[in-house]
């Protein structure tokens, strides 16, 4: 008798366990695991429209000035900012201009794309790149002011008419670099093997 009690409390604990088990233990387990799931999936989410998350401006003008004291100003016709990258301002047709040191005659850039970093005073341009002074107009795929160097660097099939001298001379060549205190510009190809191609027209 007392054996067979023995075993018929034995099971009823054992049924006792298994049911905490089953109905308290593990249900108390996986939902803190799903709600840590969910807090990454929420978590996630956020980040993303933080970083898609933009203001908007139009008819916009950005002025920056370099250790020279020379003043470069770049008009868009919109641009934006992402939160999560304030110094970085995107441009949508951008026009810039500076007066070049030397003979303060005007230089002007226009693209259907740009990006004005803030911090670094770099202006890059995109897509249908134009480049014009009284001296030379350049077209290209790309170019990138840089306000601390002085520099215009010019690249991507890059066409550039000398209009100096009552002549017209047209170079086709890889890069161009323009110094805006000296108005000097050169123009060469990215491999020694290659040199530039000019051709001269009345």
């Amino acid at each position: 008798m007392n054996v067979k009690k023995i075993i018929q409390n034995t099971l009823l604990l054992f049924s006792i366990i298994i049911l905490f088990y089953t109905y308290y233990y593990l249900p108390s387990r996986y939902n803190k695991v799903i709600k840590v799931e969910d807090q990454k999936v929420i978590s996630s989410e956020k980040n993303n429209q933080r970083q898609n998350t933009k203001n908007t401006f139009t008819n916009t003008e950005y002025k920056s000035q370099n250790s020279k004291g020379e003043t470069y100003i770049t008009k868009a016709k919109e641009s934006y900012i992402y939160q999560e990258k304030p110094n970085q301002i995107y441009l949508v047709e951008p026009y810039s201009f500076t007066k070049l040191k030397k003979d303060q005659t005007l230089i002007e850039i226009t693209s259907s794309t740009g990006l004005y970093d803030k911090e670094k005073k770099i202006t890059s341009y995109d897509n249908n790149v134009n480049i014009k002074n009284k001296n030379y107009l350049i077209t290209s795929d790309s170019a990138k002011h840089i306000s601390e160097k002085n520099m215009i660097f010019i690249s991507g099939n890059v066409v550039m008419k000398d209009l100096t001298l009552g002549l017209s001379h047209v170079a086709y060549c890889d890069i161009v670099e323009i110094n805006t205190l000296t108005n000097d510009a050169a123009a060469y190809m990215n491999s020694k093997d290659k040199r530039v191609i000019t051709k001269k027209f009345k």
